[in-house]
């Protein structure tokens, strides 16, 4: 029996296979399965030595995604009936590493070997018809830069002590930098088990073997939000029929769904970069904090209810314009933003009034900051005065960047909407050097009307 032996790892400076996809889509591929190998030449390992080799990576993706072994790594490898686990003495991270029993034994001769990384306790040996078994839990721990402890699964299988590993598990890869939104969790959802206890087969066949979750969550141990980095959510290898769904939560519990494409396979050892987590559309949650902050009736909240159904199946993101009187009937800037929440609004052009930008107000800055609370952008509306169309006038942009200047950055304007009304050049309403005049006689294709906007934009390009 292989008792006190020293086995050698040699870790190849390999890279985890990244496929260049779009974010919708996982390429369809058969599962690789993992076989006897007799390919490697037995004559170069030294008596007593075990050599693995990995085709794909291993778990730890350092910069340029190199591959490295640590010092708590360690290997399990059984013989059809008895089971060693192995450890390393590495001090420091290293692309290859010699590892010895540190308890039990293997036969030293005549038997096909099996060997995993890492040994664990989610994972086990010959249970329930399978060859392995393994657990995948339905929250992975999110460190920027790696996969969570235990779950790139690799196995190698060998009549010789020369052993190849393979992954049985994929990856999608999603990026935070500094202009994503404070991400809090990521998850994906499946018709079929994601998270359970499965069964691997040395054909590639992998199964649910008992109760599940049909979706992962990827989030930080302490709940916080995602730092910039890369991520990566483990999940088995196999054919979806159905659909996978790609959830985000951000820090306010804002949600937002994407869905990627039915009917693919994904290939064990492949990440599956789904790029940059921007863009998303947020929803904030409908709930009673947010109704109640609202301060409305159970009447309007039925109704907002109602309109925020309604425009969300349209696909489009809502915006809303408010001017001063509107801003000014409501007192309660922290109720007004909650109720532009409830409704659904992702952004406000905001007229308040040129002296309400200049003191800088309070009600503006508390009316700012709630509505980026609920994840709704506020943009100054100026830029409405008739002579803009013919005489760029930077008092507006000059007015918002002394507001911005002297708030704090939740208060500051998301930027300046221009309100160009052509239709209010009429002959005695235009600016002088307007050439055309807007009037219900002016219509059609190449009148005045026509023209006037293409002038307009020609004139207000700043």
């Amino acid at each position: 029996m292989l008792t006190h032996n020293i086995f050698v790892v040699n870790m190849l400076n390999r890279v985890y296979t990244v496929l260049s996809v779009s974010a919708a889509v996982l390429v369809c591929s058969c599962a690789q399965s993992v076989d006897a190998d007799k390919s490697v030449h037995d004559e170069d390992i030294p008596a007593g030595f075990f050599r693995a080799r990995v085709s794909d990576t291993k778990t730890v993706l350092e910069s340029g995604k190199k591959i490295l072994w640590l010092p708590s790594d360690k290997l399990s490898i059984y013989d059809g009936a008895s089971t060693a686990i192995l450890g390393n003495g590495l001090i420091e991270a290293s692309p290859s590493a010699d590892f010895s029993i540190e308890s039990g034994s293997v036969a030293e001769n005549d038997v096909t070997y099996s060997a995993l990384y890492p040994a664990s306790a989610l994972y086990s040996w010959d249970e329930g018809g399978y060859d392995v078994s393994f657990t995948v839990p339905d929250v992975q721990d999110a460190v920027p830069g790696a996969i969570a402890d235990g779950l790139d699964l690799l196995l190698a299988r060998s009549v010789s002590r020369s052993l190849s590993f393979t992954h049985i598990m994929s990856a999608l890869n999603f990026t935070i930098d500094e202009n994503s939104p404070y991400i809090s969790e990521i998850s994906i959802t499946s018709t079929v088990k994601l998270a359970a206890r499965f069964g691997y087969k040395y054909d590639g066949s992998i199964a649910s073997r008992a109760k599940g979750s049909n979706t992962v969550t990827l989030k930080r141990e302490d709940d916080g939000v995602f730092p910039e980095g890369d991520y990566y959510i483990m999940f088995p290898a196999r054919k979806y029929t159905d659909a996978l769904t790609v959830g985000f939560k951000d820090d306010l519990g804002n949600t937002s769904v994407r869905t990627l494409s039915a009917g693919k396979t994904s290939v064990a050892g492949t990440i599956y970069p789904m790029g940059t987590v921007s863009g998303l559309d947020l929803h904030v949650p409908f709930d009673a904090n947010t109704v109640s902050a609202a301060s409305i009736s159970s009447e309007l909240e039925s109704k907002a209810s109602d309109f925020r159904s309604a425009a969300k199946k349209s696909g489009k993101t809502n915006s809303v314009w408010i001017n001063s009187s509107a801003y000014n009937a409501y007192s309660d800037k922290t109720a007004l933003a909650a109720r532009l929440s409830l409704l659904g609004f992702k952004s406000v052009y905001l007229s308040p009034g040129a002296a309400k930008i200049d003191t800088p107000a309070d009600d503006l800055k508390t009316f700012i900051y709630e509505c980026s609370r609920y994840r709704i952008k506020v943009f100054y509306s100026a830029l409405d005065d008739n002579t803009q169309f013919v005489s760029y006038n930077p008092a507006a942009v000059n007015r918002l960047l002394a507001f911005n200047e002297a708030v704090s950055p939740s208060q500051r304007f998301a930027g300046l909407a221009a309100d160009f009304e052509p239709q209010s050049c009429t002959a005695s309403g235009k600016p002088e050097g307007l050439t055309y005049t807007w009037a219900n006689e002016n219509y059609g294709i190449g009148g005045d009307n026509d023209n006037s906007p293409i002038q307009v934009n020609s004139a207000t390009r700043v």
